[in-house]
């Protein structure tokens, strides 16, 4: 497996100039709002999300009311290339401009029950951002 790393994005939200608490947005918290984009995302398969740049969302986890964990796989088009056989160094697949390499990478979005902040943490890897462009992709949304 290919190295690893965690990065963690702090997020207030705010309301004309006023700080809202993330558990408490309109009788929902930010969790239940992400948890049902996320898992309506999952429906919609290969998404697009800029460029040439893809996402799919594998799974959704909600834990207690203010932690949802996110599975995804993600990778880039537009590069001809092959996937060799490590071991035998044998050629196991062509790829074309429009195939999409994706590797897996977690998200996790803590929304405490009291606070101005939320937290989210991307897991990085060699060949995935995946878990970092669900939050590009949740904040144009």
């Amino acid at each position: 497996m290919g190295r690893r790393t965690i990065a963690g994005h702090f997020n207030k939200q705010r309301k004309r100039e006023e700080l809202i608490c993330p558990a408490d947005l309109g009788n929902e918290g930010l969790w239940a709002i992400f948890a049902r984009w996320a898992e309506d995302l999952m429906e919609e398969g290969l998404i697009q999300v800029g460029g040439q740049s893809f996402l799919r969302v594998k799974a959704v986890n909600r834990f207690s009311n203010h932690v949802v964990i996110v599975d995804t796989l993600s990778g880039k088009a537009g590069e001809e290339g092959v996937v060799y056989d490590a071991e035998s160094g044998e050629s196991r697949l062509t790829l074309t401009e429009n195939d999409v390499p994706a590797s897996s990478a977690r998200a996790i979005l803590v929304s405490p029950p009291r606070g101005e902040v939320a937290l989210w943490f991307s897991e990085y890897s060699a060949r995935s951002s995946g878990a970092s462009l669900l939050l590009d992709y949740f904040k144009k949304s």
